[in-house]
């Protein structure tokens, strides 16, 4: 804070409570003009800079979102971690157990549902809903807070010390904790926002790989079902031409199933421990060497080797589907699956040892039934049946030979998309691809990213000082109007001035008039008669004059004004009055007169200065409740303002205001603050001092015209009426504008429209009836534009179709079902209403394109915490669209060139020396700077 304080806004406590978002709108000041001038610097950049530029911001960029992505999987893995007190227990030396409890069933509501999800926009909300639980929670303490605070003023003197205690352990434990978890909470919700594109990038991408995963798996499995025939055909034929050229020695066959219990070998040989399937084996042993060595017929031990044959068969296609089924599981689950181990190691069991055992087994049969079928041949029957299954075999092998090569096209399709999801999603998302080609447009706007980056840590003072830099680097680029407007009202709070300021010389009138009431009640007639015989001598001409040369007359005795005049005449004679009352009267008003004519007279400064005279005065102090209502409505706050409750009244101070004692000064306050309940905005006029503490949107436009030498007009109903007025006022007078600048009211539909200085007023359709400074009257612009666009006006409107009324205002009306089932028609009457104003700062191009700068407030609709006056951007498509019928929200624009800048002030209320609290200009500079940059535009 500067030594000396000149502004509100240099007090912190009003600059905590008036400018709620002064850093905030100070910074987006400089970031949008920041944004221009790097666009102007940079767009015709040479390739070979850009390209430089490019690789540059490749590595940034990857960096980039490397820290964002880890910043969101930390916050994730808090949110979703489960050991809260020992966090909590590092931060805070003391812990509320019910807050602590509430925040590990939050961590609980997060571990059980958010790993559900498959989702990012899912995910978010349902991170979004956690925040708006908490929020309410939090809203709950501070509520909490706020009641024991009222408490601990409201209870006995003996109470206190217990309820101090309470409220020292909400402020001091538990809104704490409340506000890390909601700091940790907006913190998962912001970095959501951060990752939610690539995430809904990268869950796109992986749908369509999982989509072309599943086709080609389908396909895959397709095919090897279609293999397998072929390929079990292909082995059948080997193994029998193998037989043919080599026959099996049916003896060995014969004593390897003559071993009814081979339990043990097949242990031995596949480690297969499926006691049912040993159990078949075993079963099959029996059997078979019961038929060999008490059948003598082969043909039907070859019968019988056939219905073995097929039984073994099928207990193979049941493994393989097992196979098939396991290997089906194994792919749907993530490589981190608990469940992994064990399919991978069902499945090894089930290929590598219980298939391998069967088709040995299965070998084995082949053998013995090759070995009875071949001893039945002769050598000329074996020859053809070798050159048949040869013949065979290649027609067998050139089809499997296809049909493995398609496989394989497939397979080989299928390994690139399996190692792509295979990647984790957390390294996926750290990999940066830009999707589209990277433009000068994206070099800019990251160079304007850094800027705002530099700006986060400023406090007020460094911001303060980048702004008024700016202005004195380029003073001519500035309006007057905005600088004004940026250094003063920047980030002030969003609500009607009304009631804001109150004339402090008006009450300093009031207090000095009853002073002389009660200095007149204690003068007998002698005492009068005396005073007016005084009074004679200073304002009656014939009469003769004090010879004290210090005895000087008052202030309205000097007077030229006529109407002072000719009251002075009137009071002479009722002085001389032979009546004591008629004289006392005379006395007592011309004693008022005098008072009003000292007062008015002094400067802003003294009349505060008399103000703390009765504040502080020894005998009949003002009582602290109208002290504090004064400080209130005038300048005194600058320096009168320590306590953040200053608009406030505690309840002690309430009880005392309503006490019968200060009804006097009760009813002389409510007089004072209703007299000038709207008196900033003549005040503003007239002087251009900062005097009010809260605007609304169409009261920042009318501080600023104040500004630009207009009076303008109050309310937004009568702005379009305002600028047509001023439109055809310069038609009539034919008035020539050395710039070429005239006044103008339009529909906006170009950018051109947007002249700075311009108003840009929006219009929007309401259920409830406007009130008067609100409400649209119907009107047509030079071009022939009315409210509602000649398209919208039907002649028969259908169901569901608005039919618009114009008269001394404008409304629209419709019949619709509110559902296709619906058989009665519901009616809506909507209600045509001006609803925002904004002024025009700035056009310019930028990486964006082209933007519109204003100084405005908030939309009242918008988020109240965000609701502040300062520099906001717009984009001209959103300006000159209308929205379309149903959400109709146009804009017209009016503007009117710059008058006779109040010179006075500017020169006060852009003194940099004291806005900055240092002097950065000497007496002289500063002198040359107003002769150069304010004094001459004053006079232009």
């Amino acid at each position: 804070m500067p030594d000396s304080i000149h502004f509100q806004w240099q007090n912190e406590v009003l600059l905590s409570t008036i400018y709620p978002l002064r850093e905030m709108k100070l910074r987006d000041f400089l970031v949008h003009f920041k944004e221009i001038d790097l666009w102007a610097e940079n767009k015709d950049m040479s390739s070979d800079k850009l390209e430089d530029r490019i690789k540059t911001y490749r590595v940034k960029q990857a960096q980039v979102v490397k820290d964002m992505v880890e910043t969101f999987y930390k916050r994730q893995g808090y949110f979703l971690g489960m050991e809260i007190r020992s966090a909590y227990s590092e931060k805070f030396k003391t812990l509320d157990e019910d807050v602590l409890t509430r925040i590990e069933n939050l961590h609980g509501a997060f571990a059980t549902y958010l790993p559900n999800y498959k989702n990012t926009r899912r995910e978010k909300i349902f991170v979004a809903g956690r925040l708006l639980a908490w929020e309410k929670y939090r809203k709950q303490v501070v509520n909490d807070v706020a009641h024991q605070k009222l408490r601990v003023e409201r209870v006995p003197e003996a109470n206190k010390p217990k309820e101090e205690e309470k409220l020292e352990y909400l402020e001091s434990v538990v809104l704490p904790m409340v506000d890390e978890e909601y700091r940790l909470l907006n913190s998962f919700v912001s970095s959501y926002n951060k990752v939610e594109v690539r995430k809904q990038g990268l869950e796109k991408s992986r749908g369509k790989l999982q989509t072309r995963k599943e086709e080609l798996r389908t396909r895959i499995k397709a095919q090897r079902k279609k293999i397998k025939p072929v390929e079990t055909r292909f082995e059948e034929i080997q193994d029998m031409i193998t037989r043919i050229k080599t026959p099996p020695n049916i003896e060995v066959v014969k004593q390897y199933f003559s071993l009814e219990n081979v339990s043990n070998q097949i242990r031995e040989v596949f480690r297969v421990a499926d006691e049912k399937l040993l159990s078949s084996f075993n079963n099959l042993h029996k059997a078979l060497n019961l038929i060999l060595n008490r059948t003598k017929d082969n043909a039907v031990k070859l019968v019988y080797i056939r219905t073995e044959m097929d039984t073994m068969n099928r207990i193979r296609e049941k493994i393989e589907r097992e196979i098939d089924s396991l290997a089906d599981r194994l792919d749907t689950l993530s490589t981190d699956s608990p469940q992994r181990a064990n399919l991978e190691s069902a499945l090894g069991k089930a290929r590598d040892m219980k298939l391998k055992a069967v088709m040995a087994e299965l070998k084995k049969l082949g053998d013995l039934k090759a070995a009875l079928e071949n001893s039945r041949l002769t050598k000329e029957e074996l020859s053809k049946a070798l050159k048949e299954k040869e013949d065979e075999f290649n027609e067998v092998q050139g089809a499997l030979s296809q049909m493995k090569n398609e496989l394989k096209e497939l397979d080989d399709e299928l390994e690139p998309i399996n190692r792509e999801l295979a990647i984790p999603e957390k390294e996926n998302l750290v990999r940066f691809a830009p999707e589209k080609p990277i433009t000068v447009n994206d070099i800019v706007m990251d160079e304007v990213e850094v800027y705002k980056n530099s700006l986060a840590s400023m406090d007020h003072h460094e911001l303060l000082e980048e702004v008024v830099t700016r202005f004195l680097d380029e003073p001519e680029r500035y309006p007057l109007w905005l600088q004004y407007m940026v250094i003063h009202f920047s980030g002030m709070r969003y609500a009607s001035a009304h009631g804001s300021w109150a004339d402090p010389v008006d009450l300093l009138i009031n207090l000095r008039t009853d002073e002389i009431e009660k200095d007149f009640r204690i003068k007998d007639d002698d005492a009068i008669q005396v005073l007016c015989e005084k009074k004679l001598e200073y304002y009656d001409p014939s009469s003769e004059k004090p010879s004290d040369p210090d005895d000087q007359p008052p202030g309205f005795a000097k007077s030229k004004d006529p109407e002072d005049r000719e009251k002075i005449e009137g009071y002479v004679k009722k002085l001389r009055s032979d009546f004591p009352y008629q004289r006392r009267r005379a006395l007592f008003d011309l004693s008022l007169d005098e008072d009003k004519y000292e007062v008015e007279a002094m400067r802003p400064s003294d009349v505060l200065e008399a103000l703390k005279f009765y504040r502080f005065r020894e005998k009949d102090p003002l009582p602290d409740w109208m002290w504090k209502e004064i400080v209130q409505l005038t300048d005194l706050r600058v320096e009168e303002v320590k306590d953040p409750k200053w608009e406030k009244l505690t309840p002690k101070e309430i009880e005392e205001r309503n006490s019968s004692k200060w009804g006097k000064y009760r009813e002389m306050m409510n007089d004072w603050k209703e007299e000038h309940l709207t008196g900033w905005r003549k005040e503003h006029d007239q002087t251009g001092q900062l005097i009010v503490t809260r605007a609304v949107c169409n009261e920042v436009a009318e501080l600023i015209q104040h500004l630009r030498g207009h009076t303008g007009a109050a309310g937004l109903t009568s702005k379009s009426d305002w600028y047509i007025g001023e439109e055809r006022k310069y038609d009539q007078n034919s008035q020539e504008q050395a710039d070429g600048l005239r006044p103008y009211f339009v529909k906006s539909k170009k950018v051109k429209d947007f002249s700075v200085g311009a108003s840009i007023l929006w219009l929007l359709f309401v259920r409830r009836f406007p009130d008067q400074w609100r409400i649209a009257t119907p009107l047509k612009t030079r071009d022939g534009d009315e409210l509602i666009p000649d398209k919208y006006i039907r002649t028969k409107p259908g169901v569901g179709e608005w039919s618009y009324h114009q008269s001394s205002f404008v409304m629209r009306k419709r019949s619709f079902k509110r559902d296709k089932d619906d058989k009665h028609l519901a009616k809506e009457t909507q209600f045509l209403r001006w609803i925002h104003e904004a002024t025009v700062a700035e056009v310019a191009e930028t990486a964006e394109g082209t933007v519109v700068l204003t100084f405005e407030t908030a939309l009242p609709y918008e988020d109240r915490r965000l609701s502040t006056i300062g520099v906001f951007k717009r984009y001209p498509n959103d300006l000159l669209s209308d929205m379309g019928e149903d959400a109709y929200n146009p804009t017209f624009v009016g503007f009117v060139p710059e008058a006779q800048i109040p010179m006075d002030a500017m020169e006060h209320m852009l003194d940099w020396n004291a806005i900055l609290g240092r002097d950065i200009m000497t007496a002289e500079e500063l002198e040359k700077y107003r002769d150069t940059h304010i004094r001459r535009k004053a006079k232009d």
